[in-house]
């Protein structure tokens, strides 16, 4: 289930969902040429982009932070906070649901104002923001703004937590998720040799103490902090990848996804029977400064 490492879903003795640091996964790590090796010997076939395209190795392919973390890891944890304190709990107050989802919006729309946070949700906050129907919390959004609501889930957490174990692993997991968008933030592309030691301590304990939420929830009706194979990828992001390439704010895909939607745009101004080459000459056109 792991492109980076032998993490099972059906081999318990590699199950991925184990986040211990002594994890028996983490000794299974892949490079390109025991990956090759091991399609060879298994008489499998290499995938077609590793045997076709020249140059492109298995390290090339890594976990990004707007997908994996942002849209995953990052999107989980909000949900399952600003459900459990402002729905289930209502600390904001409310006698119903939707009175209680209210409230929260309120709240959130000062604490935008208050922070002047540069990238907010779009459209009116509902219960199917925080969770869909069904299914279980995860915030709906865009990444970036997913991204900023990490400080806004942690400062609830900070002001509204009770004095239970629950609630202290909660509160260590913002803790940790909001540090990590420190560290993007306050880093280079190099990243020091602190930050270097800390990242796998972090992604490794954030992970355990998820797990731990999970488990504790198992047979709850309410379905909370789901264990999803990017909260995986997420060590990998920080144990491996991190460390080898830097800072991953410096290749991230927020400026990939952009471009998508750039693309879009200048598509639907265009007939299908030329759109190939329209498309490209138009985005040459508007990016490319043209010769005097």
């Amino acid at each position: 289930m792991c492109f980076m490492c032998r993490a099972s879903n059906s081999n318990r003795h590699l199950s991925w969902t184990n986040f211990r640091v002594d994890a028996p996964w983490r000794d299974t790590m892949w490079t390109d040429e025991t990956y090759r090796a091991h399609l060879l010997a298994q008489g499998l076939i290499t995938p077609a982009l590793l045997f076709h395209a020249v140059g492109l190795r298995l390290d090339c392919v890594m976990p990004d932070v707007l997908h994996t973390i942002d849209l995953g890891v990052t999107a989980h944890i909000v949900g399952n906070v600003l459900f459990i304190f402002a729905v289930l709990r209502g600390v904001f107050g409310g006698g119903t649901y939707s009175e209680r989802i209210k409230n929260l919006a309120n709240h959130l729309d000062a604490w935008y104002k208050r922070t002047r946070c540069p990238d907010r949700l779009r459209g009116k906050l509902t219960l199917e923001t925080v969770r869909a129907q069904g299914e279980w919390p995860q915030m709906k959004g865009k990444a970036a703004a997913i991204r900023h609501l990490a400080y806004y889930a942690k400062s609830i957490v900070d002001e509204y937590r009770r004095a239970t174990i629950e609630d202290t692993i909660i509160q260590n997991i913002c803790i940790l998720i909001c540090r990590f968008y420190d560290i993007l933030s306050e880093q280079s592309q190099t990243l020091s040799a602190e930050v270097k030691e800390e990242l796998p301590k972090l992604a490794q304990k954030l992970a355990e103490w998820y797990a731990q939420l999970s488990a504790s929830r198992f047979s709850d009706e309410n379905r909370l902090w789901k264990v999803q194979p990017k909260l995986h990828l997420f060590e990998h992001l920080l144990e491996i990848t991190a460390i080898l390439y830097g800072n991953p704010r410096y290749f991230w895909c927020y400026a990939d996804e952009d471009l998508v939607g750039q693309m879009v745009d200048i598509a639907e101004t265009c007939h299908p029977a030329t759109l190939p080459f329209s498309v490209l000459f138009k985005w040459l056109h508007c990016y490319f400064a043209e010769d005097p």
